[in-house]
């Protein structure tokens, strides 16, 4: 079986991927990190070398095939970057049996508190000193705990 995580940056896909494949007994791929692999460059690198949304997706959709060729793939977790299954023929190829295959979307909706959070964490509360803004309780609890 192979089980697709989608959702959006640090939403935790790698490492409820890991947890799981090691709970089903199965391999983990980080596409991130297969992709790095794949061009010899960063996630960041690629972005600015393929600047379009759609070009992007289109280069990484390569290091994805790759993995989908493997053997060992079609038994495994795999965790996709934000822009998510990718579209077109590729995702025809993910779900081929269809019964062998899931995709699971990790989603949390404190995602932009978590980012105000690592904000007041990171700037110590300069941030929302400098807009006039005040931190929400949970922020304000979480800060508490640098």
């Amino acid at each position: 079986m192979r089980v697709f995580l989608t959702g959006v940056g640090c939403v935790g896909k790698t490492t409820i991927g890991l947890r799981l494949a090691e709970l089903m007994g199965l391999i983990f791929f980080d596409l991130d990190t297969e992709i790095e692999q794949f061009f010899e460059m960063s996630i960041e690198q690629l972005h600015q070398k393929y600047w379009m949304p759609h070009d992007f997706r289109k280069e990484a959709a390569k290091a994805l095939s790759i993995i989908l060729d493997k053997p060992e793939s079609q038994q495994a977790v795999i965790a996709l970057p934000p822009s998510g299954l990718m579209g077109g023929v590729l995702v025809q190829r993910m779900f081929v049996p269809a019964d062998r295959a899931i995709a699971l979307g990790i989603y949390c909706r404190y995602c932009i508190l978590r980012r105000q959070i690592l904000t007041e964490l990171v700037l110590g509360g300069h941030h929302a000193r400098q807009t006039g803004g005040t931190p929400d309780p949970a922020s304000q609890e979480l800060a508490g705990l640098r």
